[in-house]
């Protein structure tokens, strides 16, 4: 089945769309290669690219759907805080029309273009590539849902784990994926498998959504949770869980500031990163509770590398940290096997503040090339504006254009992106 089918429902309610199987999953052809074989530069740096926008409304003119129709963004992230949410009686409802809107602006995008996107790149197999459709649920920090009218209530990650019963983690699980896809989310940012070892009130604000403080049961309710998800949407979602390597040891607001951690790599392999270990055993697609992409966390090491002298850059924006990572037995196959990587929001005061502790200037195009240089495939654009920039779709049409004119100069970037790229594709179909 499909990852995105129920996007593709809503889309053949308007225009004739026929999509088979078969043509994915076939062993002789890899039609995800296909796709980026058939793809433009700006087509596939695109790709890379999750948005957010404001309200719960679009219309042909926002500019949402200029990024979607001439920049390709690979997808948009839904969020409470920007109001995408409508109130009772219309939360659903509204919903639906805008997730339908967004993704019908794709399609009609594939169909209309004349040769920079080719609807059909055979005579069999349509070329359209739909977007992610994101949600953060099960919720924040402090326990509040991101749709707070019409869904079921479901207790907090350490709610859930106090009962040491990955039952219902499942159970959970399965009634939180099997109502985002059935407004028409394809991706759940969640849930997050921190290790909360010392509870601080002025600890890394993941509040109450950790399933706990042992390594062991917090990766045990994760993969629950996860099976729960795949199941529970006929795996229509795609499950990118956080924050990885682990945020449970911050001793400071994650979105605010960049906590730096002494542990070395060995040691997080132990804690930390255990329940992440714990969800990428397999490829993705082999097992439900195998994730779909893990979310890379803004964090830094002291000793990472065993010198105690030294200390990464934010996780996050490391290639050489982030690459050791992804180098560990554990999760060789998983990463190899299609797993993606997905940058925590690139706009978060926690990286502006990095970048210029005195908050005076943020260069997101160089924000955005950082972050993927350093091993991320899917880059979060929230918040994004350069202050120089009237408006953050600015700041993330030059973002785009940076990437494409690299693309063309710089052979190894090339490469890079369309590594990338055919992850995303494979995870999409």
């Amino acid at each position: 089945m499909s990852k995105f089918r129920l996007a593709l429902i809503l889309i053949l309610l308007v225009v004739p769309f026929n999509l088979g199987n078969t043509q994915f999953n076939s062993p002789e052809m890899d039609y995800a290669s296909e796709l980026l074989a058939s793809m433009t530069p700006s087509e596939r740096v695109g790709q890379l690219f999750i948005v957010t926008l404001n309200g719960s409304t679009v219309t042909p003119s926002d500019q949402i759907i200029d990024l979607i129709i001439s920049y390709h963004v690979s997808g948009v992230l839904l969020k409470r805080g920007n109001d995408n949410f409508a109130d009772q009686p219309d939360t659903f409802s509204s919903l639906q029309t805008l997730i339908g809107t967004l993704q019908e602006s794709r399609y009609e995008a594939a169909l209309s273009s004349d040769n920079d996107e080719q609807p059909f790149i055979s005579s069999s197999k349509p070329a359209y590539i739909p977007l992610f459709i994101a949600s953060e649920e099960p919720g924040s920090a402090n326990g509040i849902p991101e749709i707070l009218d019409g869904m079921t209530d479901i207790p907090s990650q350490m709610a859930i784990g106090a009962t040491w019963n990955p039952t219902l983690a499942l159970e959970a699980g399965e009634i939180l994926g099997r109502e985002l896809e059935a407004l028409g989310f394809n991706m759940v940012i969640g849930p997050s498998l921190d290790v909360l070892e010392q509870p601080q009130i002025t600890g890394g604000d993941i509040g109450v959504q950790s399933f706990g403080g042992d390594p062991f049961w917090v990766g045990l309710m994760g993969e629950e949770f996860v099976r729960g998800l795949h199941n529970g949407s006929q795996d229509g979602l795609a499950v990118i869980v956080k924050h990885f390597p682990g945020l449970g040891s911050s001793d400071r607001p994650i979105d605010e500031e960049i906590a730096t951690v002494r542990k070395t790599i060995e040691q997080l392999t132990h804690t930390d990163l255990a329940p992440f270990l714990a969800v990428t055993t397999s490829k993705p697609g082999e097992s439900p509770t195998t994730v779909d992409g893990l979310l890379v966390g803004h964090i830094r090491y002291q000793g990472f590398h065993g010198n105690i002298r030294a200390t990464t850059r934010p996780i996050s924006l490391d290639p050489q940290a982030l690459t050791a990572l992804m180098e560990l037995e554990q999760l060789h196959d998983w990463r190899e096997g299609g797993g993606v990587t997905v940058s925590d929001s690139l706009g978060s005061n926690a990286i502006r503040r990095f970048k210029d502790p005195s908050e005076q200037e943020f260069k997101g195009h160089l924000v955005a090339r950082d972050a993927f240089l350093a091993g991320n495939d899917l880059l979060m654009l929230s918040n994004f504006r350069d202050d120089s920039d009237p408006d953050e779709y600015t700041t993330i049409i030059k973002t785009l254009e940076f990437f494409a004119n690299k693309y063309d100069e710089d052979e190894l970037f090339a490469q890079q992106v369309d590594d990338a790229v055919l992850r995303i594709l494979r995870l999409k179909t």
